[in-house]
């Protein structure tokens, strides 16, 4: 999966969680890998960090905090596993579009 202008994560890690629950209630075993992408360097780095504010808590549940998440004394971080799922990358989709050949019935060029 892919999330352009991921900003600081919380969508990227928003599906993780969603596709980790969803293959456990399915009994499903796959592997997930999610790209996000965003023009800002500071904010892709802060997206690698997982690293979220104590705020978080009036928006995730309590269960989901204590599976996904670590505590800190500074909020919260998304548990490592969950990390490694997702790929945050630099990217500005208006100068290098990319999938762009993703159809294989789709007409080419002029």
């Amino acid at each position: 999966m892919w999330v352009p202008g991921c900003s600081t994560g919380e969508e990227v890690y928003s599906i993780a969680i969603c596709l980790l629950e969803f293959l456990e209630e399915t009994h499903t075993d796959l592997p997930i890998k999610i790209f996000g992408t965003d023009l800002s360097l500071v904010t892709i780095e802060k997206a690698r960090e997982g690293r979220f504010a104590e705020s978080i808590e009036r928006d995730v549940s309590q269960a989901r905090l204590r599976r996904f998440f670590s505590k800190s004394e500074a909020g919260y971080q998304i548990r490592r596993d969950v990390r490694d799922m997702c790929v945050f990358a630099q990217h500005d989709v208006t100068r290098d579009p990319p999938f762009s050949a993703m159809d294989p019935a789709a007409p080419r060029g002029p």
